[in-house]
């Protein structure tokens, strides 16, 4: 089997590679061409392995024992993103509820 994403994933926080870096070395590689198939990689691999990227903009990584702070800002991160995203369906659900049901 070839190279995988998996396998361009630096681990620890200190090396992590910003995602322009990433789609080259994943072109580079044979791995993807578009930053959309690059991401559908990471977020298929991310069903097994943990890979964090922040909001600080500094990259793609697999933590490591020195990263568990980051670690646990990355999972608030990602709560934080689950609430906002159930608040926007409930809104879309019930604009979609008035508008079936006459509402308005």
């Amino acid at each position: 089997m070839g190279m995988t994403i998996k396998d361009l994933m630096p681990t620890g926080s200190r090396n992590a590679i910003k995602r322009k870096d990433l789609l080259n070395s994943c072109k580079l590689h044979g791995i993807a061409f578009s930053d959309r198939e690059m991401r559908r990689l990471i977020e298929k691999e991310r069903q097994e392995l943990c890979i964090v990227c922040l909001s600080d903009g500094n990259g793609y990584f697999i933590p490591d024992n020195d990263d568990k702070d980051k670690l646990r800002h990355y999972i608030a991160q990602e709560r934080d993103r689950i609430k906002s995203v159930a608040r926007n369906l409930g809104v879309a659900t019930r604009l979609l509820e008035d508008l079936e049901f006459g509402r308005i």
